[in-house]
């Protein structure tokens, strides 16, 4: 069975390794600061259509801005657009619109036609500039282990459509068994999602290592009883707080294998 080795230390023998996608391969930090701010933008423009006041819009850009995590120029590892679905984050954004007043249908509404024309900003966005940058020696790492025998596979908050760019577009489709996305369900971070992961690799929990920046993962990595639980920290300015891990790595280069 391979072993994997971090810092030099063995950390175990284990045949799969279950990896997050956005923020522990890529650096996804500028274009979240777009979109929330975007999000923000987009949801303000509806409410001042509306007869609501300076002072409440405000309010409501505010908790935005702290539910979302922005800070100044940064994306809080920890916030809901770091680590949430867009789905999470859909419902998050309606839930503080409800607080000035609205109802509930009212405020999905502004919020789900805030996130679509986001979305279509975004689309053209990515296609032109193509911002999303792979952290430091990920691919390497990821082509290295598969060819000395790793299972691989994805776990991600990602849909289908920027979870299957990204394999093709880094020549990764061979490379992974298995991936889930925000569209498979029961999604992360529910430990039956792990559970579903590994039937389709064909692997037990105690055969795998994880590794991700969010403490979420994390402690879904521990309930489904993954053998190795690692903590990535690299793919901030910011570095996240994590507690729920076993080892922590700062840079790919870091990992090593047999």
């Amino acid at each position: 069975m391979p072993q994997l080795y971090l810092r030099g230390e063995l950390l175990g023998e284990i045949s799969c390794i279950i990896f997050d996608k956005d923020g522990t391969l890529i650096n996804k930090e500028k274009e979240l600061i777009d979109i929330a701010k975007l999000r923000i933008e987009k949801t303000i423009e509806i409410l001042n259509f509306s007869s609501f006041s300076q002072s409440n819009i405000l309010d409501t850009k505010n908790n935005l801005e702290k539910i979302y995590g922005i800070k100044e120029k940064f994306i809080a590892p920890e916030g809901a657009i770091a680590i949430a679905s867009r789905e999470e984050n859909l419902i998050s954004t309606a839930t503080i619109l409800t607080l000035t007043g609205l109802t509930w249908s009212e405020a999905f509404k502004i919020s789900n036609n805030a996130f679509n024309l986001v979305d279509l900003i975004m689309q053209d966005k990515n296609y032109k500039e193509k911002n999303k940058v792979n952290l430091p020696s990920s691919i390497s790492i990821i082509k290295g282990l598969k060819k000395r025998g790793f299972i691989l596979g994805i776990i991600t908050n990602d849909n289908k459509a920027g979870l299957n760019n990204y394999l093709i577009n880094h020549d990764l489709k061979n490379c992974f068994d298995h991936c889930l996305s925000s569209q498979d369900h029961p999604t992360k971070p529910n430990p039956k999602a792990i559970e579903k992961l590994c039937k389709h690799l064909n692997v037990q929990s105690s055969q795998c290592a994880l590794i991700s920046d969010s403490d979420n993962d994390l402690l879904m990595a521990k309930q489904s009883k993954i053998k190795i639980v690692l903590g990535y920290t690299g793919g901030w300015t910011i570095r996240p707080s994590l507690y729920e891990h076993d080892h922590l790595i700062h840079h790919w280069d870091e990992i090593t294998y047999q």
